[in-house]
């Protein structure tokens, strides 16, 4: 079962965006544009609240022993918050939320593979806006390749490297 977690949030927001082009059949233009634009909009949240969390998690193993107290940590979560944008919900409940988040004890450094299964959820996306069916015949494939390498199968099936040159731009210009 191990072998699977590395495709699990590839597999699920690969399914939210093929949903998402399917439902253009279905919606009316502006229902369809609005959901595009929500849909869009998480996406933006999911790599600037992993990026914050991330930024958090490698502070907090960078702070000397004698500074890992609560006190430290929320200063550091809020401020960090604050800082990329992602503080919505006021000062003292951005210094605690961090307790919430189970990756940061359960699965240390998880935080990257939501970025980097968005972006290969994304290029899924794209190649299903270019040809419906090639964007599921992609997913597909991904779903045929667990027993691969992470990469090796995105390569497989036609995507890039999340971590490749221009990758960043690419998803800004979708």
């Amino acid at each position: 079962m191990a072998k699977y977690k590395r495709f699990e949030e590839t597999y699920s927001q690969g399914m939210e965006y093929l949903t998402l082009r399917n439902l253009q059949a279905v919606l009316g233009d502006s229902q369809y544009e609005a959901l595009c634009r929500i849909k869009l909009l998480d996406t933006l949240d999911t790599y600037t609240q992993q990026g914050a969390y991330a930024a958090f998690e490698q502070a907090v193993y960078a702070l000397p022993e004698e500074k890992l107290n609560a006190e430290t940590l929320n200063a550091l979560f809020s401020e960090l918050m604050q800082d990329y944008g992602c503080g919505e919900h006021g000062t003292e409940y951005d210094s605690v939320n961090w307790t919430q988040i189970t990756h940061l004890y359960e699965m240390p450094f998880y935080m990257l593979s939501y970025c980097v299964s968005v972006d290969s959820a994304m290029q899924i996306y794209e190649k299903a806006l270019e040809d419906p069916d090639e964007g599921w015949e992609t997913y597909s494939a991904l779903l045929d390749s667990p027993e691969l390498p992470f990469l090796d199968a995105l390569e497989d099936g036609g995507l890039e490297s999340p971590m490749s040159e221009g990758r960043a731009e690419a998803v800004v210009a979708l």
